[in-house]
């Protein structure tokens, strides 16, 4: 069967995003899937994918408005715990 359905890989990803009504429900629910990769809920792959939808939803809510991430601003710096 595997063969034909291929088998999922990713898995399901619970988070309490804002109803996305307006821009600034949609940079809420930014900052909630930020703070889930911060503290390691999800992973970068999933935060990809979550950021991507709510990016969707606000292109339908105002099309003509600047994208939430704009790609050469976002800056990720990675702390190890260990020292």
């Amino acid at each position: 069967m595997e063969r034909i359905i291929p088998a999922r890989k990713d898995r399901a990803v619970r988070l309490a995003l804002p109803s996305v009504a307006s821009v600034q429900d949609a940079r809420e629910a930014v900052d909630v899937v930020l703070v889930a990769v911060a503290e390691g809920g999800i992973t970068l792959a999933e935060a990809s994918a979550a950021l991507d939808l709510i990016e969707a939803a606000r292109r339908a809510i105002e099309p003509d408005a600047a994208p939430l991430l704009d790609a050469p601003q976002v800056r990720v710096s990675f702390v190890s715990a260990e020292r």
